[in-house]
């Protein structure tokens, strides 16, 4: 099932804090990241990918028009479950 439109609000925003954090931290000059925030910073990556090139189908209206349209409809769908699940894990593990 695909995401709703405030699933993904949400995700943008986790992710976008994941990327703001690896940020402040290569700032900081930590680049020791632990296995698990790796992980994480890569289900973030795949799923901001997986979500512009879903939004350039959706700016065309071609999202479930085009065989090329469904597939970015998977893939970001895909991304979101896998960032989602690992976004949440991560957050029970460090956020407290």
């Amino acid at each position: 099932m695909a995401p709703s439109e405030e699933e993904l609000k949400i995700a943008d925003r986790n992710a976008q804090d994941v990327v703001n954090d690896w940020g402040l931290n290569i700032h900081a000059g930590n680049t020791d990241f632990t296995p698990e925030f790796n992980a994480l910073f890569d289900k973030a990556d795949r799923y901001r990918r997986a979500r512009q090139n879903a939004d350039f189908y959706r700016r065309r209206s071609q999202l479930s028009e085009t065989d090329e349209g469904v597939a970015a409809l998977a893939e970001e769908t895909d991304a979101w479950q896998l960032f989602a699940e690992r976004f949440n894990v991560w957050q029970q593990c460090h956020k407290g």
